[in-house]
């Protein structure tokens, strides 16, 4: 009787859930149906109302091998490549690197992320050993400092004038482990 009275009691719960979600307007979605058994195109246009082909400007020092963050805004792309930062002009025309690879302290090794500030022509660099490392456009090393702590810093971003890192890690609980995420402002 009371596993009865308990599965009821579930029940209605469940119901009372599903009941009081609003249900969004199929205007407000896209949706794209995706056949894993098909080769199919997704052109970009059915996404979005302005689609830009820039085509990269290819020098000596700007062969790209494997892309690993793309930053665009305010008439500038920047590119995160395996281990070299690229800037590039919006029309794709190679400018220059920012920084360089190296064991110094104005430079990075193993590039985890990158982020820019726009505005005032930064670029962030957050390396192996969560080294953070500031450059500005014009490729010039402007500071950096290294973290301590135990966390490995994963990600940092760039938004409303403040620059985000972003930490995750595995860490022992109890009789088990959990997913420990910090984000530093």
């Amino acid at each position: 009787m009371k596993i009865l009275l308990k599965n009821l009691l579930i029940y209605f719960q469940f119901s009372f859930v599903l009941m009081s979600c609003n249900r969004i307007g199929k205007a407000d979605f896209i949706t794209i149906p995706v056949e894993y058994d098909k080769d199919a195109n997704l052109s970009l246009s059915y996404i979005s109302d302005n689609v830009k082909a820039v085509e990269l400007e290819v020098t000596e020092q700007s062969l790209i091998k494997r892309a690993k963050q793309v930053l665009y805004a305010s008439g500038y792309i920047i590119i995160n490549d395996q281990n070299s930062i690229m800037l590039f002009d919006e029309t794709g025309a190679f400018i220059r690197q920012i920084g360089s690879a190296g064991q110094g302290p104005e430079e990075y090794t193993g590039i985890q992320s990158i982020t820019a500030d726009f505005k005032n022509e930064k670029v962030f660099v957050l390396s192996r050993g969560n080294k953070l490392i500031c450059y500005d456009f014009d490729g010039t090393f402007v500071k950096g400092a290294s973290g301590h702590n135990s966390s490995i810093m994963n990600y940092i971003y760039y938004v409303n004038d403040e620059l985000l890192l972003f930490s995750e890690s595995i860490v022992p609980h109890k009789t088990n482990k959990m997913n420990r995420v910090v984000l530093y402002m």
